[in-house]
């Protein structure tokens, strides 16, 4: 069976290097798109999250440093993972942006004077990010225990016994209604409290819960009964997506790192690329070549050959 190609190609060899790894770096860039993408989503629903349960730090923290570095994140993974397929294709005639497994200089090679130059290596891009993923980690880590911090803090401030009985002005005097569910007790809302003193008030699955007046408000006579409480569902909530976000954040760790690893195998296997001498430039000739059919074995036990320039 033969080939067809279009003018200005030719079939030439896989490099040996690239031939050995072009698999596992074409498994590895699908696989950081999918995680780069699934990432985005969780690291909204934390952002939503956060909010909704009044974790104001952890939201913060979020906004300010996860939003940017998450929007670097979803354009460098996709993009750097997409020229690895590209020029992992047997098929394409001639490299993207960065030479991998082409002769023909690429734009990258061409700006950055030569195909061994850190700036026109495609593994330096999978190393960036590499790295800004596992700076991304550790900003989630950071949120995770400021965000649950900060929900114990609510939720034991609201729960500790006050033991102030007033102020040098007179004693303490709260309004006569509380709310439903105050301080995550699981009371019902009451409107008939004194001013002053205690309030015994119903609770919704049977019994009383006595709040007692003070200079900050209502707050439990004694102990509070231990229930579920808000404050308690705003940390598993929040830190549930932050951890899932984590947990993926350090797979795409991984498979860029491996990827870079691999990329850099072929980038040095491979020559350096010609480019133009000194004081030359690229014209058009009006000279075309015709159309050619290059005769081609198909071997179904080995996989050598390829569409190259």
């Amino acid at each position: 069976m033969s080939v067809q190609l279009l003018p200005f190609q030719k079939l030439v060899d896989i490099p040996e290097v690239a031939q050995r790894h072009r698999c596992a770096i074409r498994g590895l860039a699908i696989t950081s798109i999918v995680l780069i993408c699934t990432i985005f989503f969780l690291f909204l629903a934390s952002l939503i999250s956060s909010r909704v349960s009044e974790l104001y730090t952890s939201f913060t923290l979020l906004v300010l440093m996860g939003i940017p570095s998450m929007v670097v994140l979803l354009f460098l993974v996709p993009i750097s993972s997409a020229v690895a397929l590209c020029n992992t294709d047997k098929w394409a005639s001639a490299d993207v942006c960065c030479n991998l497994m082409r002769s023909r200089p690429a734009r990258c090679t061409r700006s950055c004077s030569g195909s061994k130059h850190c700036c026109a290596r495609l593994s330096t891009t999978h190393i960036s990010a590499s790295i800004l993923t596992s700076l991304i980690c550790i900003l989630f880590l950071a949120a995770i225990f400021t965000g649950c911090g900060e929900s114990a803090t609510n939720y034991s401030s609201g729960r500790e016994y006050d033991t102030s009985t007033g102020s040098r002005s007179g004693p303490a005097k709260c309004d006569d209604d509380i709310a439903a569910n105050h301080l995550g007790t699981g009371n019902e809302k009451i409107r008939t409290c004194p001013r002053t003193g205690t309030c015994v008030v119903p609770l919704t699955q049977g019994g009383t819960v006595t709040f007692k007046c003070t200079q900050s408000g209502w707050v439990c006579n004694g102990k509070c009964p231990r229930g579920h409480t808000d404050h308690e569902d705003s940390c598993g909530v929040s830190a549930g997506f932050e951890i899932t976000t984590l947990i993926l954040l350090i797979s795409l760790v991984v498979t860029t790192a491996r990827s870079a690893y691999l990329l850099r195998q072929i980038e040095q296997s491979m020559p350096e690329v010609a480019l133009l001498p000194p004081g030359k430039i690229v014209t058009q000739t009006d000279q075309l070549v015709p159309f050619a059919v290059v005769p081609h074995t198909t071997d179904t036990k080995s996989d050598g050959n390829s569409v190259g320039l």
